[in-house]
């Protein structure tokens, strides 16, 4: 297996593609990258910004490039000694007219050998949706839409089609004798077409592929053919009676959008109506999905997976046991998967690790200080008293969303449920309220999800469900008759009863309650609830107040004994905030008054530029606070407000104003509440406002204390048991706001031309190195030269990062100190932490720390180069004052 030493998260698509890659691969080298981490290189949604919406897994994204790029990468990836870590999306594709399978599916419906591999319920007892795949993309009713002439038939060289807008959608061939009909006069030849193609419906795709094209390319080459076809087209559009009754004989339903939110017949990807769900449980969606990656992987193209979602999936444990089988044991693997502060990762799961979630959290809750969190929150609970606490906001945030938006999911698990309870013999109380048992259940589960398998539930899957029905009957004691009948169903004597129905339900619950923790709490709660936003945060909760340094060094010995091999992130393409971001925000658990007493001041000051709407303010005092922790986190080092940064500004603030459906939502947006926060915005970051001026005295403290911590969440990240991610351009400070702000184009030319001049400083000497680090630290160079070096010492020990022992050494509170260990090769990493009442940041002092008697007698500083002879003696940290974080190896004999 070729295990990374270091991963690059790359963005591709058609603003970055395989060859705009192939233009750094020489810096990624240089700079001590041994692994590209891709995002998905499939063909998605034309336009698409991430590939998670992909249309065909058998072809490379035409935005992205071509297998021969990626081939002439490969072999230049090779002579760097680098290699390839590729996301893939199994748990759903783009609904969209370009993915080929689905297309297949809405044109010929429970024919297309594709009808099951997505997750489509073709029996809903619904009538519009029953033998026929929901279409929930109109932007009013089907009626409306065909009133306005929206919805148009047409003809093109791939036979009908439906035209809305920019979508369109097959005719099914079922349907074309009757065209012909319609018309009043059909040619013999169009019947006899039409007839033919309707006798190849339960085809092959690939011979109903040949066998449409052949019969199409006959008709058009008939001269009366085009004559006949636009009469046909003609007739329909003047009638929106004929195309209503000519969308009732398709094998989809066109409905309004919102529809969704309360009726579907298909598993969506959280609740995006044009992402629908594959089947991957069944073993020919497992194959045909992978067929064209197991080609790519044996040719060279990558070494190792990463899986998009793995909750999603019905089975992971087996997803994850076939893929192993597939692509062999040399494969490294690695799945997305949020867990927990006390939860960890199924041992069945046949992976080498996480992507590094769990290791954000970790680091974010070490970095801030306990106490000082407990302080901000103490003031947030005064200044937003109608805020409930963190579980009760969550649990109404998650249970809002799931009535509100995903109302047509949670019929159909009910629906699932009543078969599950007859066919087991269990009783099926009184519905409305049995529905509403099952809502409160899933809001009050305490995790994404767990993992129900034929032979039953694990021990902390029962934990789990104990705990979840604790906090639902808690909430709701009147339904204890139903709290019975639900846990009846999870009971063990059921495990393998009513003919798999039990069990199938099980599964299904679980591929829900995921995505609705995802959106009632990353979404939505992550924008209402604002004690410290630092810690809002995928991975992370604002539900804890920190962590203690011992707490951290056994979470690390736990991760170095099962998961050695877990990416370490502090930001992806996901995170809501930049990691440096991040930082800045937790300085202020250092100092929690100087805050408070500011915010205070500013509210004071900017009292007048508070807009009433009825009787609410604009924006509220919560939208208020929100807002001026966010510009904290992401003002410029040089403290310069740009017309960039304020339009960067006034996109992010739409989108978490909106994702907190508190005064304004993405369904129905609030335009006057919207635009008075963005009058706010503008106002406060105008030149020369009297607010700009007090906020960046207090920032610029702020900025030039987090640039040594975010140093110190750095060296955590490259020397703690994992492996370290850097996301795209986070070598330098990153200040990113939520996507797309994100995933904007990085200057990857600055970062070349500065990592060439730290190691031009470096030849100079050590003085001339770090007083040009130090004079340049607005850029983020100093951050660099960490990872520079750190890298650079992972690539020559790599097995004391993968097999050495994380010991931990005690040392002042201020710190954190450990060792890495592996047979005679030792490294000792001490790094200051966030915590209150630290004024000298940049000299530790001369704290003292004991190291183990067998230790090198000799260590070398990698960042300074100093040699200390240091014995079996305690270590005083003054020697580090040359730089703010140390890193010393060592050798024993």
């Amino acid at each position: 297996m070729l295990i990374p030493h270091a991963t690059y998260r790359i963005q591709l698509h058609e603003g970055f593609t395989f060859a705009h890659l192939d233009q750094i691969l020489d810096y990624l080298h240089e700079l001590g990258v041994s692994t590209i981490y891709a995002s998905p290189v499939t063909q998605a949604v034309k336009g698409s910004m991430h590939g998670y919406d992909a249309t065909n897994p058998a072809v490379i994204g035409p935005d992205i490039g071509t297998e021969e790029q990626w081939e002439r990468l490969t072999h230049k990836l090779n002579a760097y000694g680098m290699n390839w870590l590729q996301d893939i999306v199994p748990n759903h594709m783009a609904f969209d007219s370009s993915n080929p399978w689905l297309f297949d599916v809405m044109e010929r419906g429970t024919s297309s050998e594709f009808h099951d591999f997505f997750d489509i319920d073709w029996d809903h007892p619904d009538p519009l949706l029953r033998r026929r795949l929901m279409a929930p993309f109109l932007g009013d009713s089907l009626d409306a839409c065909l009133q306005r002439r929206e919805i148009r038939l047409d003809h093109t060289e791939n036979g009908f089609l439906i035209r809305y807008f920019d979508s369109h959608y097959p005719v099914t061939p079922s349907c074309y004798s009757w065209l012909g009909e319609m018309t009043g006069d059909c040619p013999a030849y169009w019947l006899a077409f039409a007839t033919h193609l309707e006798q190849m419906m339960s085809a092959s795709f690939e011979a109903w592929q040949m066998a449409k094209r052949d019969l199409l390319d006959k008709a058009a080459a008939d001269p009366d053919a085009a004559h006949f076809i636009a009469a046909v087209v003609s007739l329909f559009n003047e009638s929106p009676r004929l195309l209503a009754a000519l969308l009732a004989r398709q094998c989809y339903s066109l409905t309004h959008h919102q529809l969704a939110d309360t009726r579907i017949d298909y598993r969506r990807f959280f609740t995006i109506n044009g992402l629908i769900c594959l089947r991957m449980e069944d073993e020919k969606v497992f194959s045909r999905y992978h067929e064209r990656f197991l080609d790519w992987y044996k040719r060279g193209f990558f070494q190792g997976l990463r899986i998009d979602h793995i909750d999603g999936l019905a089975d992971p444990a087996q997803y994850t046991r076939r893929l192993k089988e597939r692509f062999g044991k040399e494969c490294y693997i690695i799945a997305e998967k949020i867990l927990q502060a006390d939860e960890s990762l199924p041992r069945d799961w046949s992976l080498e690790g996480m992507t590094g979630y769990e290791f954000l959290f970790l680091v974010n809750q070490l970095m801030a200080d306990p106490e000082g969190n407990r302080h901000l929150l103490d003031y947030y609970r005064r200044l937003v008293p109608s805020v409930p606490r963190y579980r009760e906001e969550q649990f109404e945030n998650k249970y809002e969303y799931l009535k509100r938006f995903m109302g047509g999911e949670l019929d159909n698990l009910f629906r699932q449920l009543v078969n599950a309870l007859r066919q087991a013999g269990l009783p099926v109380l009184e519905t409305q309220r049995l529905r509403e048992a099952l809502a409160v259940l899933m809001a009050c589960f305490p995790v994404y999800r767990i993992y129900p398998a034929e032979s039953g539930i694990s021990e902390n899957g029962r934990r789990t469900l104990d705990e979840a029905f604790r906090r639902a009957n808690q909430r709701k004691p009147d339904l204890a008759a139903e709290w019975t009948t639900l846990q009846d169903i999870f009971r063990p004597e059921h495990d393998s009863g009513a003919g798999g129905a039990i069990h199938a339900f099980r599964i299904r619950l679980m591929q829900f309650t995921g995505p609705l923790a995802a959106k009632g709490i990353e979404d939505t709660t992550f924008y209402t609830y604002d004690p410290l936003i630092s810690h809002n945060e995928v991975g992370d909760t604002p539900g804890i107040s920190g962590i203690s340094v011992e707490d951290f060094h056994e979470r690390m010995r736990i991760r170095q004994s099962s998961w050695p091999l877990s990416l370490n992130a502090t930001s992806t393409h996901d995170t809501k905030r930049g990691e440096d971001a991040r930082i800045r925000l937790n300085i202020l658990s250092a100092i929690p008054e100087e805050w408070t007493d500011a915010v205070d001041g500013w509210r004071a000051l900017n009292r007048s530029m508070i807009k009433k709407i009825g009787e609410r303010q604009a924006p509220s005092v919560n939208d208020e606070y929100f807002i001026y922790q966010s510009l904290l986190g992401g003002v410029p080092y040089d403290l310069v407000i740009t017309d960039s940064f304020r339009d960067r500004f006034r996109k992010f603030l739409v989108k978490a104003l909106r994702e907190a459906r508190t005064e304004t939502s993405w369904t129905e947006p609030n335009q006057a509440y919207e635009n008075a926060c963005l009058g706010f915005a503008d106002a406060i970051l105008a030149k020369n406002s009297k607010f700009q001026e007090r906020f960046m005295a207090f920032a610029g403290n702020v900025i030039r204390q987090a640039a040594i911590y975010s140093m110190s969440q750095t060296l955590i990240k490259l020397t703690s048991p994992g492996i370290p991610d850097i996301y795209q351009g986070a070598e330098l400070w990153d200040l990113s706001f939520v996507d797309p702000d994100n995933r904007r184009s990085v200057n990857y030319d600055r970062r070349r031309v500065l990592l060439k001049r730290i190691a031009e400083e470096e030849k100079k000497g050590l003085p001339a190195l770090f007083e040009y680090l130090s004079a340049n630290r607005a850029s983020g160079v100093e951050k660099l030269f960490v990872i520079w070096k750190a890298l650079a010492y992972r690539k020559s020990h790599p097995q004391l990062f993968i097999k050495g022992e994380y010991i931990p050494i005690r040392t002042d509170p201020n710190m954190i100190s450990y060792l890495r260990r592996h047979e005679k090769d030792w490294l000792l990493v001490v790094v200051p932490l966030i915590r209150s009442e630290r004024d000298k940041v940049k000299s530790i002092g001369i704290v003292h720390f004991d190291l183990p008697p067998d230790g090198p007698l000799d260590w070398k500083n990698e960042f300074t180069g100093q040699v200390f002879r240091g014995g079996r003696m305690p270590v005083s940290t003054a020697l580090f004052a040359g730089f703010p974080v140390t890193l010393l190896s060592g050798r024993n004999g």
